[in-house]
């Protein structure tokens, strides 16, 4: 967190203090997979046991928009429009021993539509006529929608099925976190290995009309490709150049 916050402001220091100011626009589509990685712990909820699908998956595909404004040579800001889906799943039982016996344990798959914007600061390691290496750090913002969930009845144990249809309200509804990375331009051909750190995403859960803690993160590595549209520069005192 820190060191992006450094590089963050770094880059915003370097922008303002150019006195040879490029202005550029130019915008893209990309398309992308991550791979999401989920941190959380076990829940007990009385006799009923939350637990969510910890670790690495093979993740979701995502694509949308890109908008570039060049601000000096080498800092730009570089912003990302992307829409994609992301499943949260978890399995919940009753862990009385009394019920060993009873089809107790069930799985919850749900599914998340997301809109994510990023505000993503970049450098220009290396700049030639057709070829950029880019370093970028930044922040991101993202809305989640969750789908209708079908209210499910577990024969014989209210108590699952009032968790078991709790799930289905965790998600946050706006979510934040930090991104950075690299990405390679190719003439109009732009390459992106992108990682967002662990960030919450769920709220705490309300069972019976009671809230509880439900605390889970997940993090992303995504690779993606775009393709830049095009571009507006204009250099300061010396016109417009298309």
């Amino acid at each position: 967190m820190k060191i992006l916050t450094h590089i963050f402001l770094i880059l915003l220091f370097v922008a303002g203090g150019l006195k040879d100011v490029y202005s550029q626009n130019s915008f893209g589509i990309e398309f992308g997979h991550n791979w999401k990685n989920v941190s959380g712990r076990v829940y007990e909820f009385d006799s009923i046991r939350v637990i969510p699908d910890i670790g690495g998956e093979v993740g979701e595909g995502f694509g949308g928009l890109f908008y570039e404004y060049q601000v000096s040579k080498r800092v730009s800001i570089h912003n990302k429009l992307n829409y994609g889906y992301r499943f949260s799943q978890y399995e919940s039982y009753n862990k009385e021993t009394s019920c060993r016996f009873c089809p107790v344990s069930t799985y919850k798959s749900v599914r998340t539509n997301t809109l994510s914007f990023e505000f993503l600061p970049q450098v220009s390691l290396v700049k030639t006529t057709n070829f950029k290496l880019n370093l970028f750090g930044g922040i991101n913002a993202a809305l989640n929608f969750e789908l209708n969930q079908e209210q499910v009845t577990i024969e014989n144990q209210p108590g699952l099925s009032e968790v078991f249809n709790s799930l289905n309200n965790v998600i946050q509804p706006v979510s934040f976190g930090l991104a950075y990375g690299a990405s390679i331009e190719i003439w109009r051909i732009l390459f992106w290995a992108k990682v967002n750190p662990p960030a919450r995403f769920t709220n705490s859960i309300e069972i019976y009309d009671q809230e509880y803690d439900f605390d889970n993160s997940w993090g992303f590595v995504s690779f993606s490709v775009g393709y830049k549209f095009y571009s507006l520069k204009r250099k300061k005192n010396s016109g417009v150049e298309n």
